[in-house]
């Protein structure tokens, strides 16, 4: 994650903070595009801050990064709806604290250091489809349901390069569970070591769960197909981590036919681990 400056401008972190809703949040004053253009350098600062600090849940984190007193807090933006049905975002933001010198932990001053921030999302229900544009309403339920994940501390949110990789991956995991259900298809080359649980069963409730920690592209599908590395947390609250191999509509997450699925776990991811 690459570092700002924070004294260089509050606008940065604004701005990736900004363009994740649809609508505006509750407090900030909406203006219209000429408007917008319209305001001096001080009012768009002005603006920036106000409308970031409206977008923030009230609540932050603070973690360690390391022995040297550095440290990290992060903060996050409300949920809402995205243009995907079922797929919630939020944004996060990371303000990073600098502890220099040589005196005890106790006595060492932290100091400003830097800020970051990323996209990150949450599915609530699966197969994901894009909205129409014109869906209007479509968008607004799926922006009341997102909202009320702000209220679930226990709601599991994973970054992703962008919306759509975000839905591939998650309809992927649908997928897959629905081709095990209908018996059309087996997991292989399975390590899954979870009590009275089998690696079918490991799939089937991951499609359940669909609480995604992680998603990456780092394996090799063959031609013509996409292959995903998701994270899953289950039911039970073990996580494991399937590789799917799937084909999709051009353009789209719909999922076209899974190829091949495998399961390992549980992994063991450290709480309160360093975000980002």
């Amino acid at each position: 994650m690459t570092r700002s400056r924070l004294r260089t401008s509050v606008l940065l972190a604004s701005a990736a903070l900004a363009i994740c809703g649809i609508f505006a949040p509750a407090g900030a004053e909406t203006l219209t595009v000429k408007q917008m253009e319209a305001l001096s350098d001080k009012a768009a600062g002005d603006k920036a801050k106000q409308d970031l600090l409206s977008m923030l849940e009230p609540t932050g984190q603070v973690f360690d990064l390391n022995e040297a007193g550095s440290q990290r807090i992060r903060m996050h933006s409300k949920p809402i709806g995205s243009d995907w049905s079922g797929l919630c975002v939020r944004d996060e933001l990371f303000v990073d604290y600098a502890a220099p010198g040589s005196k005890g932990l106790d006595e060492r001053l932290s100091r400003l250091d830097g800020f970051a921030g990323r996209r990150t999302y949450r599915v609530i229900e699966a197969p994901i489809a894009e909205l129409r544009r014109a869906s209007v309403e479509g968008r607004l339920r799926w922006t009341a349901r997102c909202g009320e994940l702000s209220l679930d501390a226990s709601a599991r949110w994973f970054p992703a390069d962008n919306p759509i990789e975000a839905a591939k991956a998650a309809n992927a995991v649908d997928a897959a569970a629905k081709a095990i259900r209908s018996g059309r298809l087996q997991p292989k080359d399975c390590s899954v070591q979870l009590s009275g649980e089998t690696c079918a069963q490991a799939v089937l409730d991951s499609g359940r769960s669909l609480q995604i920690e992680s998603v990456s592209t780092s394996c090799t599908p063959g031609p013509g197909q996409e292959c995903y590395v998701v994270d899953v947390v289950l039911t039970s609250n073990d996580t494991v981590r399937l590789t799917i191999v799937a084909s999709f509509e051009k353009d789209s997450p719909v999922v076209k036919e899974i190829a091949y699925i495998s399961a390992d776990g549980p992994l063991f991811y450290r709480t309160r681990s360093p975000p980002g």
